[in-house]
């Protein structure tokens, strides 16, 4: 107790006097140069009292927000140079010729601005990404596939704001060799972009994420009905401010501190299966107002417990597809943890998904 303390410090020279309730005030003997702060004070005590006496404990750690948001951008970072994107990075000032009329009225004008493309604070990153994608076709590439993590700067309730997001912006096709198959062409399409994003959010531990389209063509993305950003394809307006013709351009933005309390960067391993699966595809036609993601829940369901995954494989619409409708490819994966599966067991199951597709949401199969 603080009488203990009081009786050591005296016996050691030193003058305590008591400053309230539980403190002491400590005068230092001149000979003791050596003590300088109080953690000194508190290992002259510790070595009288004797150090296999002070019982140990466990050090307070409070929860550093910073921390947290610095292992998820380093994180995006790895799953996106992995997934073969190029990380940019971009000027926060724009022009405001880059910006539509519905950003211009979140941006933050500079009073003195060096030059006419750096008078406003940037309050989204697709302006320039759209910069990066236009001087990389311009030196010829014929893809182009980046993201950026950046701060934007915004208006709100008259107080200037600013968060970290993260964009994403592809372009074009690659073209790569395999041995005895020649050349394979791959073109960025909005599919493309979406399965980056859900691998992105399935690296992050983030569940229950949806994709809805909106009257104005771009696509909310969603975590639990909470809005975390949009994915769009850019204007042909928009690309000739950037000389970009005759080319899509697809872009995703998403707000990081947004998405920070569904993170789960925890790791769980899951043994390799040991037994093979079958895989099944289902090519269909559906009206354009029925949403995937009310289809795949009702093929999971009915699929249970032989059917582990379900996914879009392939997406279109044109000349072979009538007005007001899509078509869809979806493939359905077949397999159990603890036998190999049959045909004869397959069969049944996948005839039922068909017939309730059918019957539910009227889709005509191919």
């Amino acid at each position: 107790g603080i009488t203990k303390i009081r009786n050591i410090l005296t016996k050691l020279e030193f003058i305590p006097k008591s400053k309230g309730k539980g403190y002491l005030e400590v005068i230092v003997p001149s000979q003791r140069q050596d003590i300088k702060l109080e953690i000194d004070l508190i290992e002259e005590i510790a070595r009288i009292y004797g150090y296999e006496n002070v019982p140990i404990t466990l050090p307070k750690i409070n929860p550093d927000p910073t921390s947290l948001k610095r292992n998820l951008v380093l994180k995006i970072k790895n799953t996106l140079i992995s997934l073969g994107l190029n990380e940019v990075i971009t000027y926060s000032l724009i022009s405001r010729d880059l910006l539509g009329d519905r950003t211009n009225t979140l941006a933050i004008e500079i009073l003195n601005p060096l030059s006419k493309e750096q008078e406003l604070l940037r309050p989204t990153l697709i302006p320039s990404l759209a910069r990066v994608v236009a001087y990389n076709l311009n030196q010829r590439e014929s893809y182009v596939n980046i993201f950026e993590i950046a701060k934007v700067f915004y208006k709100d309730s008259g107080q200037i704001k600013e968060r970290w997001n993260l964009g994403i912006a592809l372009c074009g096709r690659s073209t790569f060799y395999l041995s005895g198959e020649g050349g394979i062409r791959e073109e960025f399409t909005p599919l493309y972009l979406k399965g980056i994003l859900e691998t992105l959010f399935r690296q992050l531990g983030i569940k229950d994420i949806s994709f809805s389209f909106l009257d104005t063509g771009e696509i909310m993305i969603s975590v639990r009905d909470k809005i975390i950003g949009l994915m769009k394809g850019l204007e042909k307006s928009f690309l000739e401010r950037f000389a970009i013709k005759n080319k899509a351009v697809y872009v995703a933005e998403v707000a990081l501190e947004k998405i920070l309390p569904f993170v789960d960067l925890k790791k769980t391993f899951t043994p390799l299966p040991k037994y093979p699966g079958i895989s099944r595809d289902i090519s269909l036609i559906l009206k354009e107002e029925i949403k995937v993601a009310d289809l795949l829940p009702v093929i999971e369901e009915k699929g249970k417990p032989l059917l582990e995954e379900v996914k879009v494989v392939d997406f279109y619409q044109g000349k072979q597809i009538p007005p007001g409708f899509k078509g869809l490819t979806i493939s359905c994966f077949y397999r159990l943890q603890e036998r190999t599966l049959t045909e004869d067991e397959i069969k049944p199951r996948h005839a039922e998904i068909l017939e309730v597709l059918k019957e539910k949401f009227s889709a005509q199969i191919r």
